[in-house]
């Protein structure tokens, strides 16, 4: 059809320009909070891309593998207990439109510390509050039975200071997460991926910075015996800039489909993405309705992460 067409013409060309033109600067990442997954399932899963209602963030062509017609889920995360203590809520969803074609949509809020605003002299002005936000729409296309694509595009600023002399730091860009997902056979999965592909943001000091792009394979395993169901996943990929390799294995066992287990582990290089971290989760599901929660523990900053995520599909 006609606006299927519209759709990928329109998303395509983003991706190819904030590529090439992210390539051209040589800086480190900024706005570090895009590495954030805010899914509990994966979470839980040593922040794996796990995909459902999540998918948009990181994952799109999992899309086509959602359960029914639409599947939407809120979360909260509570992120770097010890450090940033941050707050990140967001809401996300998927419609499929037929059996080849779904949309995709995320929402994501990242508030951190509140801090003391002091003038030259020492004198407390007041506090500030920073905040960043993505917000984004994404497109599914299910090329096969075994094959799927997709993309996104993405919105995303960061308000991390106060107004200086009565203006408003704000930092901007756009967007794009692709993928290719295809199962060489029932149970198994591969995908790559390539994410955060962006405009680069300046910083008040007039230095640019690279988003945190990066490409990543994954695989992902399944098998079911009786009520009993167990599933793995493995995400291995590097960072652009500064290069910082980083992998995640998570593990899910499920009895009757309604009740999960899930363990995990991350590991990333310094300067960039998410520090490691061991996880843990747990979650139900009935009658459409699905309850997620997942606690992450580190030596550093990752240590008593948690988050919590509800989602209902029919």
């Amino acid at each position: 059809m006609n606006y299927k067409k519209i759709i990928l013409a329109a998303l395509l060309p983003l991706s190819f320009s904030t590529v090439s033109l992210a390539q051209k600067v040589s800086s480190q990442a900024g706005m570090p909070f895009l590495s954030i997954n805010p899914d509990a399932v994966s979470s839980g899963m040593g922040g794996t891309f796990q995909g459902g209602a999540y998918s948009h963030f990181g994952a799109p062509a999992q899309a086509a593998l959602i359960e029914g017609t639409f599947t939407a889920a809120v979360s909260y995360g509570y992120f770097q207990p010890t450090v940033t203590k941050s707050h990140n809520v967001s809401a996300s969803a998927v419609y499929k439109i037929d059996s080849r074609f779904s949309v995709t949509a995320g929402f994501l809020e990242n508030i951190g510390k509140r801090y003391e605003v002091t003038s030259e002299s020492g004198y407390v002005l007041g506090t500030y509050l920073p905040s960043d936000m993505k917000v984004g729409a994404g497109f599914c296309w299910r090329i096969l039975e075994n094959l799927s694509a997709g993309i996104t595009a993405n919105y995303v600023q960061s308000n991390p200071f106060p107004n200086i002399d009565g203006v408003k730091i704000v930092q901007r860009s756009f967007f794009s997460d692709i993928q290719v997902r295809y199962a060489p056979f029932p149970g198994l999965s591969i995908s790559v991926a390539a994410t955060n592909l962006g405009v680069p943001v300046k910083s008040v000091s007039g230095k640019h910075y690279l988003l945190p792009m990066q490409a990543r394979v994954s695989a992902d395993g399944y098998g079911q015996f009786d009520r009993h169901s167990v599933r793995a996943t493995l995400d291995a990929g590097v960072y652009f800039k500064p290069t910082a390799f980083n992998a995640g294995l998570g593990v899910e066992y499920s009895y009757d489909k309604h009740y999960f287990v899930r363990a995990g582990a991350h590991y990333c290089g310094d300067g960039v993405g998410i520090p490691p971290f061991f996880s843990l989760g747990i979650g139900i599901k009935f009658v459409g309705l699905n309850f997620d929660a997942a606690w992450n523990y580190a030596s550093g900053p990752m240590k008593n992460n948690f988050a919590f995520g509800v989602g209902y599909t029919f």
